[in-house]
């Protein structure tokens, strides 16, 4: 095999072995050309019996090059070359600085329900990313080794060349061994994956009742994050999830979960209770003026219902007519914060609001600024609390704006303020 300080190609310099296995060597390399550091991932072949496997991957390697999504290290290069036993195919992609989740995992690392509902959410919207395709682009070898965690939490998707076996590992359905593999076997890969993380109990361990795997024993996890997993594993492709899209929304609940209020500071809760109640008589006195709004208009305004990403739906209108609205709801004492003004696409996001008015049913919506209608837009019910929060994830780059509405109990939806935020890669 390679070693250390060779150049492949004239262009990249070994710099370290990462790990061996099965005739495949991955090696920490220097691209002298663009000078950066970057992954070479080494095939060894035999000449005229893998001359089709070869083939394949130079296909595989095509499609790769176009790929591009934040949590899919960039593909840079694909060459071969002849050794005295056969043939080296060499796949060269970014570096991920990190560690896959089998190692962490063997580290005796645990993760807790809100870092693997992050993980999961996200990796979720790379297969939807990687299923869009015409024929879907499926991985076909998900397993804990093929998902890297970075140092600052982002996971990433690894292998999307590696997935040609059909070797039984626990993480393959059983469709797959058989030869047919869909877009619902690498949710079933992704599923059992997660699993192994929250138990540390490899997928051959795990009891089964029936058809199902019985694997809610062995984690702490909320009872509607058990559900979404075990439909994701269910060992008859038929009763499992069949696209990311569906478990990204059975997921929303989870992923969109209500952030804990802060309560540390006692003096910050003491002065935006008061400022809540001031807001709530000034609002009481002035909810006459809403005692003409017509009911046909109220109507059109309301109910709001949950939107999400790709969802092709439109949310109705929000703004009552202007001649209806007195000048100081706009005024509103009302604040709507997020703790930074620029995330990265793996971050949550916390927006916090506090001073809502005590008698109007409040909502806010995340709406993605300077896109199509049918971008992202998701609402939140504030359940007529006065302060809070709300955590979510999974945003994809973009300027984002926060709005807070009110539904006035005679009146109708108003906008009283707004709040923007970035979500950029690299930041």
């Amino acid at each position: 095999m390679t070693p250390r300080q060779q150049t492949l190609r004239q262009r990249y310099r070994i710099e370290q072995e990462l790990r061996r296995k099965d005739g495949t060597v991955i090696y920490v390399a220097k691209d002298l050309v663009n000078d950066r550091v970057c992954a070479v991932k080494a095939i060894h072949m035999v000449a005229g019996i893998d001359q089709e496997g070869i083939e394949l991957l130079k296909q595989e390697s095509k499609v790769l090059y176009n790929l591009n999504h934040p949590n899919i290290p960039k593909f840079i290069d694909f060459f071969t070359e002849q050794t005295d036993t056969g043939v080296t195919a060499y796949l060269v992609h970014e570096y991920i600085a990190g560690k896959n989740l089998q190692e962490l995992v063997d580290e005796g690392r645990r993760f807790t329900e809100q870092q693997m509902t992050t993980v999961t959410h996200t990796l979720l919207l790379t297969l939807r990313y990687l299923h869009g395709f015409s024929p879907p682009l499926i991985h076909r070898a998900i397993t804990p080794s093929n998902i890297v965690i970075d140092k600052r939490g982002k996971p990433y998707l690894l292998n999307l060349v590696s997935g040609q076996t059909k070797t039984p590992n626990g993480y393959t359905p059983q469709e797959q061994l058989q030869g047919t593999a869909v877009t619902a076997s690498d949710l079933y890969a992704l599923g059992m994956s997660i699993v192994f993380v929250l138990s540390h109990v490899p997928p051959q361990d795990i009891p089964q009742r029936g058809q199902r795997y019985d694997f809610r024993g062995l984690v702490n996890i909320s009872y509607r994050l058990a559900n979404v997993l075990e439909k994701m594993i269910q060992p008859n492709v038929k009763y499992r999830y069949q696209n990311a899209n569906d478990v990204l929304r059975d997921m929303e609940p989870i992923t969109l979960a209500k952030a804990p209020t802060g309560g540390n500071n006692q003096q910050v809760a003491i002065v935006l209770a008061v400022v809540a109640m001031v807001v709530v008589v000034a609002l009481i006195m002035i909810n006459p003026l809403f005692s003409d709004m017509d009911n046909e208009i109220r109507e059109k305004l309301r109910p709001f219902k949950v939107y999400s990403w790709g969802n092709k739906s439109v949310p109705p209108p929000v703004t009552a007519p202007s001649a209806k609205q007195p000048a100081d709801i706009t005024d509103s004492k009302a604040v709507i914060t997020t703790q930074k003004q620029t995330y990265q696409p793996h971050e949550p996001i916390v927006v916090q609001y506090s001073a809502l008015p005590g008698n109007a049913q409040d909502w806010l919506t995340i709406v993605q600024s300077n896109a199509p209608t049918d971008s992202y837009r998701q609402w939140f019910y504030t359940k007529g609390q006065t302060d809070g929060s709300y955590q979510f994830n999974g945003l994809p780059p973009g300027s984002y704006e926060v709005r807070l509405y009110y539904d006035w109990p005679r009146g109708g939806y108003n906008l009283v303020k707004r709040h923007r935020f970035d979500v950029r890669e690299g930041e």
